[in-house]
């Protein structure tokens, strides 16, 4: 039994539960369960609908570190052999607790510090940016590091053919809060483009997406947007469409196993690391950091979607060095490895 400490919300979002689901679900597949602990409610119904148990500490999210004790008497009560840990708010010494009673892992994307767990795992393609080999040397930590690790949800496989003579599709994703809008700002843009008018556009809000009802708008007043509220068919929207402009996170790994090119943009600190290199090794079209000049990135972005739209040489491109980074399989490597503890 794995027990997986993570949280989500409409601060937050959902991508942390959303990467441990992957993993819990690949690790169900081989036979083993998982529960999951929660500082707050709000990710439970994601997590129960898949059929994971969850536990509540009745805590705040960014206050993990006064949970310890709480968590140390949940590991002895519960017998926990087993924990993951994904949260950007601990601290080295929450996890030397933990992993005095209990085998730990522990999902690292932001490189800041040298964490005590027993696995550690970063499937983002900067990795190397960390030198994480060099860091944990002489450690007990065996690292999985690499795009050969990234944890897709399990709708991610059995990847088709992609076509690249027409295009008429556009897939928009901004994560599962949208804080600065931009899935509305972006599809209004798109959808005044001269280049775009024929093409269909795609707007998937988040679970947490609180401009759901000036998206609904948006869609009423335009042929050509649709959008997908809390979209549970991502993988056959990603293959069903010619190109996309996304946020930093997983979800640019989903799309890089898909194939589908690109226009990525950064909403925040640890997108920044990701969208950028996408970008300097010219895998995807990388558009910055909007928070500085919002108006001048939406700009940008639809320039740089109307290059793709006009360039089938340059979208089969993009998709080819993407279909080689990522093969889907990360979520069982992990699975195998936690098995191992």
């Amino acid at each position: 039994m794995l027990y997986i400490r993570v949280d989500g919300n409409e601060r937050i979002a959902t991508g942390h539960i959303m990467r441990c689901l992957s993993i819990a679900k690949a690790l169900r597949s081989l036979g083993e369960e998982s529960v999951f602990i929660l500082a707050e409610p709000y990710g439970k119904p994601i997590i129960e609908k898949e059929g994971f148990q969850t536990i509540c500490l009745n805590g705040s999210y960014d206050k993990i570190t006064e949970e310890t004790e709480q968590m140390e008497e949940l590991i002895a009560r519960q017998r926990i052999e087993k924990m993951l840990v994904d949260s950007y708010f601990v601290d080295e010494t929450y996890l030397e607790h933990l992993r005095r009673n209990t085998s730990l892992i522990y999902i690292d994307d932001i490189g800041g510090k040298i964490y005590p767990c027993d696995l550690l795992i970063n499937y983002c393609n900067y990795y190397d940016r960390y030198r994480y080999e060099e860091r944990y040397g002489g450690t007990a930590t065996k690292l999985l590091l690499g795009c050969s690790y990234a944890p897709l949800r399990e709708e991610f496989s059995g990847r088709g053919e992609r076509q690249f003579d027409e295009f008429r599709e556009i897939l928009i994703t901004t994560g599962g809060t949208d804080t600065y809008n931009m899935a509305y700002k972006i599809g209004t843009a798109m959808a005044e483009c001269p280049v775009l008018q024929n093409i269909k556009i795609h707007i998937v809000a988040g679970r947490f997406n609180t401009h759901i009802a000036r998206l609904r708008e948006l869609e009423s007043r335009s042929e050509n947007i649709v959008i997908h509220h809390n979209a549970g068919n991502m993988a056959e929207l990603m293959m069903n469409c010619d190109a996309a402009v996304s946020a930093g996170g997983t979800t640019l790994y989903e799309i890089c196993y898909c194939g589908l090119p690109t226009v990525c943009f950064a909403f925040a600190d640890n997108q920044l690391d990701g969208t950028g290199t996408f970008g300097e090794q010219g895998i995807m079209i990388n558009t910055g950091d909007i928070r500085r000049e919002p108006d001048r990135a939406v700009k940008e972005i639809v320039v740089n979607v109307c290059r793709l739209a006009e360039d089938s040489g340059l979208r089969r491109g993009f998709s080819d060095k993407m279909r080689k980074l990522v093969d889907g399989n990360g979520a069982f490597r992990i699975a195998k490895e936690i098995q191992a503890l």
